[in-house]
């Protein structure tokens, strides 16, 4: 079987599209097609285009869901980037704000502010850790 995705299962796939799209026009509870996108995974993907109602999806690299950035090549580059940018900006706030720098009071600002943000979501973006 061929890991290459036939033009078959493309129109299918379209097909399914639109039956949904239809069905959400029967009971009124209509999709934002401006926020629907298809990301296309692979090095062997056909890259095809897909369209719901009368516009066509559009294709992005990487999207965010649930704070959690999701990227084409399945890479944690950007949401690592992410996660230790907002740890050292709270870095910064506790190092500005508190005068007394006791390594208890530290400690435990580090623990209940900084590495929260650096361990948000870890299980979706780094199954294996």
């Amino acid at each position: 079987m061929s890991k290459l995705v036939s033009e078959d299962q493309i129109k299918i796939l379209q097909s399914d599209s639109h039956k949904t799209f239809n069905w959400s026009q029967d009971w009124q509870m209509l999709f934002n097609i401006d926020k629907s996108k298809v990301m296309h995974f692979g090095f062997n993907n056909k890259e095809a285009d897909y369209i719901l109602g009368n516009q066509r999806h559009s294709a992005v690299e990487d999207e965010r869901d649930l704070g959690v950035i999701v990227d084409e090549s399945l890479k944690s580059n950007r949401q690592c980037a992410k996660a230790a940018a907002a740890a050292n900006a709270v870095l910064g706030m506790i190092r500005r704000t508190f005068l007394c720098k006791d390594k208890e009071l530290i400690l435990q600002l580090y623990k209940s502010l900084v590495r929260p943000r650096l361990e948000y979501c870890i299980q979706a973006w780094r199954p294996y850790l």
